[in-house]
């Protein structure tokens, strides 16, 4: 027989918690109505909050895709891998360098250079 103070614990014990605590069939589908029901809930409140933010931001197309590829949960990304830009940079970098030891020449050339570059 189960106790009054097993009973008050089970009334305020959250449905899953009491769910794994237990692991009875009954108590999984308290939880489970319990949490079909706020997923639902939720799911309800967050199709009017995207709903009233594009209706809100119609006319402001930078707004509206930003509050539709939230919505979508997808990600902002880069159009370039993540690593390209680095790449990108020291290739400049480089570059620079070796044009900055071809234009000093130690014996003064300049018009060798000039002439390659033509």
């Amino acid at each position: 027989m189960i106790s009054k103070k097993d009973k008050a614990t089970r009334r305020k014990l959250p449905p899953e918690r009491r769910w794994r605590h237990t692991g009875l069939l009954i108590d999984w589908e308290i939880y489970r109505d319990f949490r079909n029901m706020f997923n639902a809930k939720l799911n309800n409140f967050r199709n009017k909050q995207y709903s009233t933010m594009v209706e809100e931001n119609k006319d402001d197309p930078a707004t509206l895709f930003r509050v539709i590829n939230k919505s979508l949960h997808r990600k902002q990304s880069s159009p370039l891998p993540p690593n390209k830009i680095d790449k990108i940079r020291e290739n400049i970098d480089s570059q620079q360098s070796e044009l900055e030891n071809d234009i000093i020449t130690p014996d003064g050339n300049h018009e060798a250079l000039f002439d390659e570059f033509f």
